[in-house]
């Protein structure tokens, strides 16, 4: 699949990154769908955990949200605007422009990464999930892909002023959860937060192969 030219060349920049100064390795690449609408949902620990999903993702572009704070007019504004990101209010789940957005382009087929926590974590642990996860999913009714992020927190986290280059970066990459199991149903009390919170634990649910083995 054809790649704009600015995503490639940032999205090269991660990987060679991710693997080179990280020692970055992804496994589950076979879960990955080659084309076609889904959501990527993966934990929040990092400035780097959306750039390192990219990078995981080396034949689609995969768009993202970022803050709507960030597209500023200058330099952040140019970059971001033309790299698939989507600008969403902090308190994003009530932005109904960049919801209807991330609808339309899975209507067209596209792949979203979402953050079912909302924000990154504060203490490397896992937070909350977000409902506003759980009414994306369950109104786009779209496969949802978890990936489990390992060592960013470590790397470069919200107390971090910068990276630390002597961690290491691990992405794992599990089977796509389907509808029936992420959505309750709308007969549901809790339908979007139940949705979010199963997605969630899909994700918490996954681990290194070598912690697999043991």
């Amino acid at each position: 699949m054809k790649m704009n030219l600015y995503y490639r060349s940032v999205r090269q920049f991660f990987a060679l990154a991710f693997r080179e100064l990280w020692g970055g390795e992804v496994y589950g690449s076979e879960n990955l769908p080659l084309s076609g609408a889904c959501l990527l949902a993966a934990n929040h620990a990092s400035f780097l955990d959306p750039p390192f999903v990219a990078a995981a993702c080396p034949q689609r572009e995969i768009f993202y949200f970022a803050r709507q704070t960030l597209f500023r007019p200058g330099f952040w504004h140019f970059i971001l605007s033309r790299i698939n990101t989507i600008p969403v209010d902090r308190d994003g789940d009530s932005d109904l422009k960049a919801i209807r957005r991330v609808l339309k382009l899975l209507h067209e087929g596209q792949g979203v990464t979402i953050f079912p926590e909302g924000t990154r974590t504060s203490d490397g642990y896992f937070q909350e999930a977000q409902a506003g996860i759980g009414f994306l999913s369950c109104r786009s009714a779209v496969p949802v892909v978890p990936l489990r992020l390992f060592g960013t927190y470590a790397i470069w986290n919200r107390h971090r002023s910068a990276p630390d280059f002597h961690r290491r970066a691990q992405l794992v990459i599990g089977p796509a959860i389907l509808p029936a199991f992420y959505d309750p149903g709308p007969s549901h009390p809790q339908r979007y937060s139940e949705s979010a919170r199963r997605i969630l634990n899909a994700i918490r649910q996954l681990s290194l192969p070598r912690l697999q083995r043991l």
